[in-house]
């Protein structure tokens, strides 16, 4: 697409009108996985700049993932001559504002010297953005708890992160938290008494956007027990084999032993085998590209460690994906592997998740906030037994309030008048 989307504008102008009534400086952008997230946030940082609300825009993440910023950084604009979100800048300036070319240049330059990307551990260096600057958030879901890098870095320019306007207000800051899935947020707003402090927007789709509810109703999601995974593979491995037409299946493991397992189970129902993941000497990639050429051969990669949030990954000779964990949270399992399998396509990937996992139903609930429910997962992080966010309150250093313990960050409507 050569153009920025109805969806992404209509979201976008409404987090800019938002910003600039001054009511809710801090704004929640909530969007499905591969939705259209990327381009909505930075179109609502290059419209900032244009109405010189503010001088700078910061896109912070607290994840040390260098696929994922790159991914970032090339989608803003790409070196390599791909289709950017300066180019579908450069359209909506010209066919919507009617922008000659002389001032089009000199937005878009005025944009590509005041964006600047801040990630995982360069958080806890010293930045000099402190005032007339709009902060987002990207998969503000992640790494979100107290003292954590992305709280200490708001701290220490004077943010406070339950949205609190005056410590943002002072300094003319604003901040967009962005993410698919924003469940302590979403409950902060949801069981405020008064009025929350916080301002959200939804980014919608259409038809055409292949997500969980597809999933769910295509028959694409299917659960395993993990107990039978050699015997459970096999069989998937022995099925998608039937095909005429060889292809790609991602499975993710989270021991070198499982990974053994997996490659020999693999080798003996005749695939290719690649590891992908951080350790140089037990891979044989370190990214997806390979995903973008047609196999010559059935392939199974087996990753660890590696592609649970925001990366695209090619789906046109992708089969299926697999997580083998027992267990996990409900960002992890709508950000990882199932969450790489959405987006605006056609293709019918199949995805294997653990029975305990899936018993739990939180696929549904996520899909009855996604249509305006309140009801949310029972296994989000940051959330006490009744559903009740304790992320802002931790946030604002209410260090009584309970608090599931995280792993370390290393680990695991129309358009408005006023835009």
């Amino acid at each position: 697409m050569n153009c920025l989307s109805e969806f992404q504008l209509k979201a976008g102008k409404e987090v800019v009108c938002g910003f600039e009534e001054g009511l809710k400086p801090w704004h929640l952008l909530f969007a499905q996985p591969q939705s259209g997230k990327t381009d909505t946030f930075f179109f609502v940082g290059a419209e900032m700049l244009r109405l010189k609300k503010v001088s700078n825009v910061v896109i912070v993440c607290g994840a040390d993932d260098k696929q994922l910023k790159k991914q970032c950084i090339d989608s803003f604009c790409d070196v390599q001559g791909g289709m950017d979100f300066c180019e579908k800048y450069d359209f909506y300036l010209e066919n919507s504002l009617e922008l000659g070319r002389n001032d089009r240049f000199e937005v878009k330059s005025n944009m590509k010297s005041n964006i600047h990307f801040i990630w995982g551990n360069d958080l806890t260096n010293t930045h000099p953005y402190s005032e007339k600057t709009l902060f987002i958030w990207e998969e503000s879901h992640y790494a979100e708890s107290i003292n954590m890098r992305p709280f200490k870095f708001f701290q220490n320019v004077g943010i406070s992160c339950d949205g609190d306007p005056v410590s943002l207000s002072n300094k003319n800051n604003y901040v967009l938290s962005v993410s698919a899935t924003p469940f302590s947020e979403m409950s902060h707003i949801l069981n405020s008494v008064d009025e929350p402090l916080k301002g959200k927007t939804f980014l919608e789709t259409s038809e055409e956007y292949h997500g969980i509810s597809n999933v769910i109703q295509k028959n694409l999601i299917h659960s395993f027990n993990s107990q039978s995974l050699q015997s459970e593979l096999a069989t998937i491995l022995k099925s998608t084999s039937l095909s005429k037409n060889p292809s790609f299946g991602i499975i993710r493991v989270n021991s070198e032993k499982k990974s053994s397992i997996v490659a020999s189970i693999a080798k003996v129902k005749g695939w290719n085998v690649l590891r992908c993941n951080a350790d140089v000497k037990k891979r044989e990639i370190n990214n997806f590209d390979i995903l973008k050429t047609k196999p010559s051969k059935n392939t199974l990669i087996i990753i660890k460690g590696m592609c649970r949030m925001g990366q695209v990954l090619n789906k046109q000779f992708l089969s299926f994906v697999m997580e083998t964990s027992f267990d996990s949270n409900t960002e992890t399992l709508i950000q990882g592997l199932l969450g790489r399998t959405l987006g605006w396509h056609s293709y019918s990937i199949n995805v294997y998740i653990n029975d305990m996992i899936m018993t739990r139903n939180d696929t549904g609930r996520y899909i009855d906030l996604l249509d305006g429910g309140t009801e949310l997962p029972k296994k989000a992080r940051n959330l006490r037994k009744n559903g009740v966010s304790s992320h802002c309150d931790a946030f604002c250093g209410k260090d009584e309030l309970p608090i599931r313990k995280q792993k370390s960050e290393t680990e695991t409507e129309t358009e408005s008048k006023c835009v």
